[in-house]
This record gives C-alpha cells, structure tokens and sequence, in this order.
C-alpha cells in the first residue's frame, strides 16, 4: 500500500503540487542539494518554484513498521528544462501514520549510492565466476596437449636411435615443449589476476552491504593454497619435458660431468632450469602486485620455494660459466 501511495504521488509533485501529504513539520532535502527544507509551507513554496519539475521515481523498496513506514526510490531529474543532463540518485521517503493518511515525515535525495553498489558487487561476482570458468577451461584444455605432447615425445625421445633423430631436433622439441608450458602458465596466471582483482573488489564491497559471501569463499581458497599447487604443477610439466633425455639412459650421470657436459641434453636441462626459475619468479611478482606487497615480503613468506631458486640459478649459471672456462 505505501508503495503505491509513494507512486501517486510522484506526479503531483512533479506538477508543483502535494505539499498536503507532507506533515506540518517535515524536512526535505531536495535533489539540486540547496540546503534543507523544512515545514509544509516551505516545502509548498519550493514546489510552487518547480524544484520537481521533470521528475521520474522509481520504488524500489518499502516497508511498513506499525504506524511508520520508508520508501525507498532511485530518481532521476533533467538539471535543466527541456532535457539534457539528468541528475540521477537515491531517495528515501519516510512517512507516519495521522488520523488514517500517510504523511511524509522526512523526503531525503541524494546521490546514487545502493543500487550501484548493488550492481557492480553483482557484476564482480559474475566477474569471478567468468574468470574461474577461463581458468578451468585452459588448465583443462591446456593440460590434455600437454600430456599429449608429452606421452608423444616419451616415444619419439624412447625409440630416437632406432629413428635417426638428430640431438639438435630433440633439443629443439624439448625447448618447444617447455615454451609452451611457460605460455600456458602465463596465460593461465593473468586469469588468476584478474580474478583475484575482482574478489579483492568484492570483498571491499561486501560490509555495509551486510554481505559474507566473497570472503567465506576467498578464504578457504587461499587456505587451501591451490595457487600454489598449480604452480607446482606447471613446474613438474618442465621436469617432465626435461626427463625424455634420461629415458635411453641406463647410467647415473655425476654432478661434474653433468656441470662441464657440453652434451645437448645437458644444455636442454639448463634451459628448462631457467623455465623453472622463470615460473616461479612471474608467480610471485604477480602475486605480490595484487596482494599490493612488496616482492622480498611475499618471496620471504615462502622462503623454501626461494631457497630453491637461488640453487637452482647457482647450478645454471656455474655450470655455464663452467663450460665456458674449461673449453
């Protein structure tokens, strides 16, 4: 019923009119911000001017409690006669029962706040929906080539010798392989950043909005650390491109002669040592770019996975400076 009668009375008001469903001591506070208006025979002064000329209100939300009630309307108002810019927000009407008549006890316009809150936390949860999809999309698709190519090249790299393949064509298929890892893993960590910009996004939206949802589901993710693993994962996607030179190989090779050789395998291994460092180096600089740290904090919080790099970077390059001295 308040709906309704808020409804009617908006083209009255427009037209200049309706100061009599206002009470004896109301406040409005018009849309054009001029200062507050109070009493009914200011207020029918200020619609007698026009001050709601050209005006549009749309309920979207009312509710009665005993002998009050509130409105809740989006509004729109042209700033000038004959259109042009409107002037676009919120409003809220709140009336009181007398004697069987509601009268509006305080009309209250301002600025759209609540039904663009509304839509954008709307549209960053259809965001994060959106992304995750992507992200499933090219880890599932990605990851099937992937084992493809490499279930492919554990035969090729198997039966090499008995194919004549070259060493510099298995060099080559090797670096392609794991080149297309690092691509994937790009591709798949920008997803992962936008997606964590508009959970981030959605959870500063959350609050007033009396809402939990983004940080329940937030949570557990970052708890569950899945980020991680599936850096993890892509890094085991190398191991495995890199893993085809040994499987002729019947020997253990020695750390030095692994460090001094000049073999082909052993320089496929370096390089996809630097994929490896690569990886891990591009996750943290995107993780820290959207938890707005600094790069030594993040990597420091993992210190292992750091530890790790730095071996792994001091293998490759002594044992290329190695090679280099020793020729």
């Amino acid at each position: 019923m308040i709906r309704q009668c808020h409804a009617a009375l908006i083209p009255r008001l427009r037209a200049g009119q309706g100061a009599d469903r206002y009470a004896t001591d109301a406040l409005l506070v018009p849309p054009s911000g001029g200062g507050p208006i109070r009493g009914r025979a200011a207020i029918a002064t200020f619609l007698d001017d026009g001050g709601f000329a050209g005006l549009q209100s749309e309920p979207l939300h009312a509710e009665r409690m005993g002998a009050s009630a509130y409105v809740v309307a989006s509004y729109k108002q042209p700033l000038a006669a004959g259109g042009g810019p409107e002037r676009v927000g919120t409003s809220i009407s709140t009336y009181a029962e007398d004697h069987g008549d509601w009268r509006i006890v305080a009309d209250i316009y301002g600025r759209q706040l609540v039904p663009n809150v509304l839509d954008e936390w709307k549209e960053c949860r259809s965001s994060v929906d959106r992304f995750d999809r992507l992200i499933v999309d090219v880890r599932k698709y990605g990851f099937t080539l992937i084992t493809g190519l490499l279930t492919a090249g554990s035969f090729l790299f198997a039966k090499a010798d008995a194919v004549a393949v070259s060493d510099r064509a298995q060099v080559t298929a090797t670096i392609v392989l794991m080149l297309l890892v690092f691509a994937l893993f790009t591709v798949d960590r920008w997803l992962e950043v936008l997606l964590r910009v508009a959970v981030r996004r959605a959870r500063d939206i959350e609050p007033p909005l009396g809402i939990r949802l983004t940080e329940v589901m937030s949570g557990v993710a970052e708890r569950s650390h899945i980020a991680t693993w599936a850096t993890w994962l892509y890094t085991f996607f190398v191991v495995g491109a890199l893993a085809f030179w040994f499987i002729p190989q019947s020997a253990v090779v020695s750390i030095v002669s692994t460090a001094t050789s000049r073999e082909p395998r052993w320089w496929a291994v370096r390089i996809g040592l630097w994929f490896i460092v690569a990886i891990w180096s591009y996750h943290y600089v995107t993780r820290a770019g959207v938890e707005d740290q600094k790069l030594w904090k993040v990597v420091w919080d993992d210190r292992r996975i750091a530890w790790m790099l730095i071996v792994l970077v001091a293998f490759v390059v002594g044992s290329t400076l190695c090679v280099w001295l020793c020729s």
